[in-house]
């Protein structure tokens, strides 16, 4: 059985942030990504990504059947002893041209737009942490393919 549309998109989320590499074309490689958030605790891998599924609102729709809404929160952690604004930045930049350049999440879904980043600031160590918030529209047909 073919896992649901939701999770082949969290699925193709996190392999395209797996794609932030310095030889990519990006300012960063990320050292570590997970779905489990509760690992962000004991962080050794820097800069590192935790992606979170939160709320997902769904509308009926007469021509598609229904369109669902996804927002999934992708938290950043970097460690800098340099310039640590300058590196978030940078990390946010790598995390919104990763999410952006395919929109359709591999043609699984109509839309990916990032509405909101929150800079989390610095800790009392020399670590930084930021939210982007990433939301995925996709429809699924009357005859239902979760």
């Amino acid at each position: 059985m073919n896992e649901s549309i939701r999770e082949q998109i969290v699925e193709n989320l996190v392999t395209t942030l797996g794609t932030i590499k310095k030889d990519n074309g990006y300012f960063n490689t990320v050292g570590k990504i997970s779905r489990n958030l509760s690992e962000s605790s004991g962080i050794n891998e820097y800069p590192a990504l935790f992606v979170f599924e939160d709320l997902e609102e769904i509308e009926k729709a007469i021509d598609v059947g229904s369109k669902s809404f996804l927002t999934i929160e992708v938290y950043v952690f970097v460690e800098d002893t340099t310039d640590l604004k300058k590196q978030m930045n940078r990390m946010i930049a790598d995390v919104k041209k990763a999410l952006l350049t395919d929109r359709t999440r591999n043609d699984l879904a109509i839309d990916t737009w990032i509405p909101l980043v929150r800079n989390r600031g610095e800790t009392l160590t020399i670590e930084g942490s930021c939210l982007l918030q990433v939301v995925i529209e996709y429809h699924l047909q009357k005859a239902f393919s979760p």
